[in-house]
């Protein structure tokens, strides 16, 4: 769920009956994509909404869920499931698993997983990663991607396979933040903070 909308209209679907009688039906014939919603859902802590549904589950039978949805190879699924084991969802972090599932989803061609791999090459200590996964922001960049934004804001602000050009991390993190990304905002202010500029491209829109 790259978008930063995709959980609000989730949440929306799972407040209409007919969705979750759907979501039901279909998940207990392990149909993908509503393994996924139901997993994702939980996993974004919808309890409330799920409860009224009559959907509780645990966050182990949320984790079978995205794995059983990932087995025919369903991205969004790889996807999730990956952030979980990125995040310490179900235990200890695992960030070499959350990387092998991204690596599937980005075999066939996801651009999400593409990009989510990227950033982790640039966050690691293998500077030989960097060029290549600068590339890959640049494609996600290209084709839409918020969190690419955010990730080449990162080398531009940290001199990950790119020179230091805090304006232009600048630029890559407000226009993530204009499109409703909290990850982005926090870096700016942090950016922000760091620096203090006067500069008119660096003032942050309340």
């Amino acid at each position: 769920m790259e978008s930063p909308q995709a959980p609000r209209h989730l949440f929306g679907l799972l407040g209409l009956p007919e969705f979750v009688t759907a979501l039901k039906e279909k998940a207990g014939a392990n149909d993908p994509e509503a393994l996924y919603a139901w997993g994702t859902a939980a996993g974004l802590g919808f309890d409330g909404q799920l409860a009224m549904a009559g959907a509780v589950v645990t966050p182990m039978q949320a984790k079978e869920f995205l794995a059983t949805a990932t087995k025919p190879g369903y991205a969004p699924a790889l996807i999730e499931l990956g952030l979980g084991e990125l995040a310490g969802r179900w235990g200890p972090a695992r960030p070499s698993e959350a990387y092998k599932l991204w690596e599937r989803a980005a075999a066939g061609g996801n651009m999400e997983a593409m990009v989510r791999l990227a950033i982790l090459d640039v966050r690691g200590a293998d500077t030989t990663l960097f060029p290549a996964a600068v590339g890959i922001l640049r494609q996600g960049i290209d084709r839409g991607s918020v969190l690419a934004d955010v990730g080449l804001g990162f080398c531009y602000e940290t001199g990950r396979g790119v020179p230091v050009l805090p304006a232009e991390a600048a630029r890559l993190y407000r226009d993530a933040a204009r499109r409703g990304s909290s990850d982005a905002q926090r870096a700016l202010h942090r950016l922000h903070d760091r620096i203090r500029p006067r500069d008119p491209e660096f003032v942050i829109p309340e």
